[in-house]
């Protein structure tokens, strides 16, 4: 089975369900459920929360879970396992045995994608992109801007072209 090309994404805030339906009738090829950025630090857990008693195989989406050196990590993690995660992306990632770390949580095959958006994660990213089941790679331009001390705008078409 072929996955489809999917185009437009729409983030919505984890701890915000009552935006959960309108995200999905929105039209967008899929919908990615925040727990990271759009979540602050005090609601993680309660949003993650929310998002495991919505999740359902009949309407799939791909969860972003926090980074991989945060205390919200396994427990985000762990929630991937539940119908209705059709895949995992991964903020910060910067080496493949991170991937390696979400994949020994699943039992089955789930699509990930690894938001390129740091030095290291840059100078990596070739093997990540070649880990098992990577589906693509996500240029994440902000934090790489941050990191890289340039201008959003004008300092990352080189690094761009390379992802």
């Amino acid at each position: 089975m072929q996955t489809p090309i999917l185009r437009s994404y729409l983030f919505v805030p984890g701890n915000r369900p009552d935006r959960f339906a309108k995200a999905l009738a929105s039209g967008a090829d899929a919908v990615i459920v925040d727990l990271e950025d759009a979540v602050p630090p005090s609601d993680k857990v309660s949003a993650r929360e929310h998002v495991s008693r919505w999740l359902s195989p009949d309407h799939p989406v791909i969860v972003r879970v926090n980074a991989f050196e945060t205390e919200w990590f396994d427990g985000d993690i762990g929630m991937c396992r539940l119908p209705g995660v059709a895949g995992v992306m991964l903020p910060k990632a910067e080496h493949a045995r991170q991937l390696d770390a979400i994949r020994a949580h699943e039992g089955h095959p789930i699509p990930l994608l690894p938001i390129v958006e740091t030095a290291l994660g840059l100078w990596h990213a070739e093997a990540l992109a070649r880990a098992p089941h990577v589906e693509r790679l996500v240029f994440g331009a902000l934090d790489l801007a941050v990191d890289l001390q340039v201008d959003a705008d004008e300092g990352l078409s080189a690094f761009r072209s390379q992802i």
